[in-house]
């Protein structure tokens, strides 16, 4: 049997409905929120620079700061 929330619909296990939500899952769910806008911006810029591979113009040395950068905010984001 599903356990009901306070407003009357089925629970969505493992998160709560965010009603329901205490600080601290609110805090994780945004914590990991910023994480993935993070790795989803950095993939526009890995795309991106595959577009420029293609056009056979493009600098490697640019792309590996710039990828390294982009994970390097990803692991102070985590830690």
């Amino acid at each position: 049997m599903k356990k009901l929330c306070s407003c009357g619909f089925p629970q969505s296990f493992p998160i709560p409905h965010e009603h329901d939500r205490t600080e601290r899952e609110n805090q994780i769910i945004k914590h990991y929120g910023g994480i993935t806008e993070d790795l989803y911006e950095a993939l526009k810029d890995i795309i991106g620079w595959m577009e420029k591979c293609q056009n056979a113009e493009w600098n490697f040395n640019g792309m590996l700061i710039d990828g390294r950068q982009a994970l390097a905010k990803v692991d102070r984001k985590e830690g």
